[in-house]
């Protein structure tokens, strides 16, 4: 597997914060290998994010409006963009 290590931790740490954050418990983190990639996933039993907001997560400085997330502090994605995977795809 060919993969930025630190982009790699940076983007599960942003999930998984996010998840105890905005999110309720049980959160859910699930680990499979798909061929030759491997697929993460973090699943909480929060607010779900609207559709119409799904692809603006991926821009730099976002922040949902959904309630709860004003709560926290923040530069919404960590300040950069966050890449889909961590092979530049």
């Amino acid at each position: 597997m060919l993969a930025d290590v630190h982009r790699f931790r940076q983007i599960l740490r942003n999930l998984l914060s996010n998840a105890v954050k905005y999110g309720k418990e049980p959160i859910l983190v699930r680990v499979e290998n798909r061929d030759d990639l491997v697929e993460v996933s973090v699943r909480d039993m929060g607010e779900a994010l609207p559709e119409a907001q799904r692809e603006a997560i991926f821009d730099p400085y976002y922040r949902a409006s959904t309630a709860g997330a004003s709560r926290f502090g923040g530069v919404g994605s960590g300040g950069e963009p966050q890449p889909r995977s961590t092979d530049g795809r």
